[in-house]
């Protein structure tokens, strides 16, 4: 890969049509690359989004297997299996960008890598030891794709870095996660589980107050944070997504403890979404040019609370073919239109300089949302039922679950809504923002 360095900040030629200003970080181009070191330099960063999926997904199928290794078979323990990755896929990928910008986005990509293949083999290894282990292992592997995902991309475009505001951040971040998922296992009544989210919730107003007041190069810059569209797309992503890791969890849950599948045969079961996420990503950007980017969010948020109603009602055993099929059909489209729709909004919400921090808010709602909705589904599961092992018991709770993913869903479906209705404050700023110039969308 080409390398371009540049001792100071400098606007490019302006030949290619772009006003770009480059700093000290290294940046890559694949346009100019010949055409094998370009497919490869593709399939690589491709392989960065693959495999941040990959992990999330790799211990569903066997998780009851995991937990009977370790003695464990609390639904509410087995949902650590998932959540502590998602917890630091999604809190360190704003901080992992910001080390891009000054150690290189190549290098923290190979950085990336190597961290996610090492606590992978430690994760695998984990098995001579306990389950808490197991899950500190999970979190660990999940910091590897929270450094590919913003430098996979090169996404963000500072050279400093707010050490501060990002440990505050990052800090608030984990405990209020660990205290949602950790309430289900131990009970609100433990006190360290009320007062890590007090704590958490505390050192969020310390990150805002440091973020807007103190820092001189913030993670999240004020001016890129005034427009009211990022509120409701990431208000929309958080929902959507949030109730897809519902659905993801509790289908599989489903599956293996209803209706006595074998992880291969719930493997096939989910083998559709493949072939209807193929579909939905090629005809995403028909719908986007057609529809246009708000109109394809509220198809999003629909299809979000389509899929996950189908599984919430779903009977124990009817046949594959009703609603099981269809759910795994129709929320692959959810996934596959809201991403899209929430990047074009946002490129055209916030000024050039600024879409790299919008983007890399898409990923840690996207990851973050996943972990925080299994602690609400998983409080309201062990509510309903305290540890029943009948089939009853276990469908009751599940159900809870599920209607917890469903009020999510549809909240993001509302929200969307509203982000159509033809406020006269919104649409006079949004035509103001649009055309602007060297800041109009990528």
């Amino acid at each position: 890969m080409e390398r371009i360095l540049h001792p100071q900040a400098e606007p490019l030629p302006k030949n290619d049509g772009l006003d770009r200003t480059h700093t000290t970080a290294s940046s890559y181009t694949a346009s100019s690359l010949p055409l094998g070191r370009e497919i490869v330099f593709v399939a690589v960063v491709c392989c960065a989004q693959l495999t941040t999926q990959a992990g999330l997904g790799q211990s569903l199928s066997i998780a009851h297997v995991i937990g009977r290794s370790y003695g464990v078979a609390r639904p509410e323990d087995l949902a650590w299996f998932l959540a502590a990755y998602s917890l630091t896929v999604g809190t360190f990928i704003l901080v992992s960008g910001r080390l891009g910008d000054l150690y290189g986005h190549k290098r923290m990509l190979v950085v990336g890598y190597v961290w996610f293949g090492v606590w992978s083999i430690v994760t695998g290894l984990a098995v001579y030891s306990d389950v808490v282990m197991f899950d500190i292992c999970r979190a660990l592997q999940g910091i590897g794709p929270s450094i590919l995902l913003p430098n996979g991309l090169a996404i963000l475009g500072s050279t400093r870095i707010d050490i501060v505001g990002a440990l505050i951040g990052i800090i608030s971040l984990l405990l209020i996660n660990v205290a949602w998922n950790q309430a289900p296992v131990a009970g609100w009544q433990e006190p360290y589980v009320y007062i890590l989210l007090i704590i958490g919730v505390l050192l969020i107003s310390a990150f805002l107050y440091v973020e807007l007041r103190v820092a001189k190069f913030p993670l999240l810059p004020l001016d890129a944070l005034e427009s009211s569209d990022i509120g409701f797309v990431l208000g929309c992503l958080a929902c959507g997504w949030g109730s897809f890791g519902v659905w993801f969890y509790y289908l599989w849950q489903f599956y293996l403890e209803l209706r006595g599948a074998s992880p291969l045969l719930a493997t096939a079961w989910i083998c559709p979404v493949a072939v209807s996420g193929a579909m939905a990503a090629v005809a995403t950007g028909f719908l986007l040019s057609r529809m246009g980017p708000a109109w394809t969010m509220v198809a999003a948020m629909s299809a979000f609370f389509t899929g996950i109603t189908l599984i919430a009602t779903m009977p124990i055993d009817q046949t594959y073919w009703a609603q099981a099929f269809v759910c795994v059909l129709v929320i692959t489209w959810g996934m596959d239109m809201s991403f899209p729709a929430a990047t074009v909004i946002l490129s055209n919400a916030v000024r050039k300089r600024h879409q790299g921090v919008a983007m890399s808010l898409v990923n840690t709602v996207v990851n973050y949302s996943i972990s925080l909705a299994l602690g609400f589904a998983s409080t309201a599961e062990v509510q309903v039922n305290p540890g029943g092992t009948s089939k009853e018991s276990m469908l009751a709770g599940y159900r809870a679950a599920l209607y917890v993913g469903m009020g999510l869903a549809g909240t993001g479906w509302l929200l969307s809504l509203v982000y159509l209705l033809p406020f006269p404050s919104l649409r006079s700023r949004r035509k103001s923002r649009s055309p602007r110039g060297d800041d109009q969308a990528a």
